[in-house]
């Protein structure tokens, strides 16, 4: 049986429930903006782990009695056979034990709530329409209350800009891939409209995260939009494609002759190496690089098991999810975490790779956002499973995706 069979059924028992998994999901935005206001943030924080709980826990069941997906098949092993093999090792040391078991289970949560849920078109529109706005604000309002605007400062003036970056990045990704297919999220009734709403928006999250200075999340948004350009205009070259193209050449040398981009070619440049030594590479990776390299030497020392074995601690965090997982739970510790992993990267390659392009809430979406925060998990070691404000729309979209792209779905 299909996925159409799913959809229908769960429909019928999940449809009320569409409007209150939208609303967390903005309530995620909303949460940062009391970032600094600790009470307000830990309330809202405790209200979205009992809801996400309570849906998850409906969605597990819903699921139970009709089909599964084979992602989420795979995705459930993971979780269950690592916390079968650790269990016993991390109930002696409880934070090791909360880390696994809330960086696996709020993302697979998530991912369970979105594939059980039935959102009609119109509602998918309107959470992607409010989330990108509410993202690009909150750029606006870091950038600017607690920032000096959009200008890279020597010194990062935001400590959690690292929580912020996926959020405005992933809503670059929604915003910049639904404009270049030519359907731009609906924020009104007219097409125009939408173009110049998205368009300002995109601009504005832009200049957030060159000003946040979140290079991780840079880097993925120019890879990312860089894929979509050549699938759009160079995969298959017809002569409205050349014709885009040689304008656009056209218009960049004429900007770049007359020095009308400078500034911007200067923001971006400050923002990856500003008060860092672009000729040393642990000075450029802002001390990673030496922490990876002892990371290595304490994988080798402690192979099994890691640290949760290990009479010594790592003096540094490994920020490279694939480093952090083998020093945290060693080889045989992260074993199916790790396979997981690597599955996530066969599977987005794998969907990016097929020819359809279909603007619905099964299109190729969930697969980018995905694909962003992969490319982020290089230098930032919870992604793209944690924390989970700034990865539930990686799980929304891709659980969307799951629903409604018409792969094959196993009966369980």
């Amino acid at each position: 049986m299909n996925n159409v069979g799913t959809s229908v059924y769960v429909k019928k028992k999940t449809a009320p429930l569409t409007n209150i998994l939208s609303f967390l999901i903005l309530l995620t935005v909303l949460q940062q903006f009391f970032l600094e206001s600790s009470n307000i943030y830990h309330y809202i924080r405790m209200v979205l782990y009992v809801c996400f709980g309570f849906l998850a826990m409906l969605s597990f069941v819903s699921i139970l009695r009709f089909q599964i997906h084979g992602f989420v098949r795979t995705y459930i092993i993971a979780v269950v056979s690592t916390l079968t093999l650790l269990t016993p090792l991390l109930l002696f040391k409880q934070d090791g034990f909360n880390a696994v078991f809330f960086e696996q289970a709020i993302p697979l949560g998530v991912l369970l709530c979105s594939y059980t849920t039935e959102y009609s078109q119109e509602q998918h529109e309107k959470l992607l329409a409010r989330y990108t706005a509410l993202s690009a604000f909150l750029g606006l309002f870091v950038v600017f209350f607690y920032g000096q605007g959009f200008k890279a400062t020597p010194i990062y003036f935001f400590r959690s800009k690292n929580q912020i970056g996926p959020i405005l990045g992933l809503s670059f990704i929604t915003l910049v891939y639904r404009l270049i297919l030519g359907e731009p999220v609906r924020f009104t009734r007219i097409r125009f409209l939408d173009c110049l709403v998205g368009s300002a928006l995109t601009i504005t999250i832009i200049a957030s995260m060159l000003a946040l200075r979140n290079r991780a999340g840079l880097l993925a948004m120019i890879i990312i939009s860089c894929t979509l350009v050549f699938r759009k205009f160079l995969s298959r070259l017809t002569l409205k494609a050349a014709i885009w193209i040689n304008f656009f050449i056209v218009i960049l040398t004429i900007t770049l002759s007359l020095g009308l981009i400078d500034n911007l070619i200067g923001m971006v440049w400050d923002a990856f190496t500003l008060n860092y030594n672009v000729f040393d590479l642990n000075s450029l990776s802002a001390g990673r690089w030496g922490v990876y390299e002892e990371s290595i030497a304490f994988i080798i020392d402690n192979p099994l098991f890691g640290e949760i074995t290990s009479s010594t601690r790592l003096n540094g965090t490994a920020h490279n999810y694939v480093l952090n997982k083998l020093v945290k739970l060693g080889f045989v510790g992260s074993f199916p975490l790790l396979v997981f992993y690597l599955y996530l990267w066969f599977f987005v390659f794998k969907g990016l790779s097929s020819r359809t392009d279909v603007v619905s809430r099964g299109s190729k979406l969930g697969l980018l956002v995905l694909l962003f925060s992969l490319i982020t998990s290089l230098f930032e070691y919870s992604h793209p499973f944690g924390p989970g404000v700034t990865q539930i729309m990686v799980w929304f979209l891709l659980g969307q995706y799951l629903r409604h792209s018409g792969e094959e779905c196993d009966k369980h």
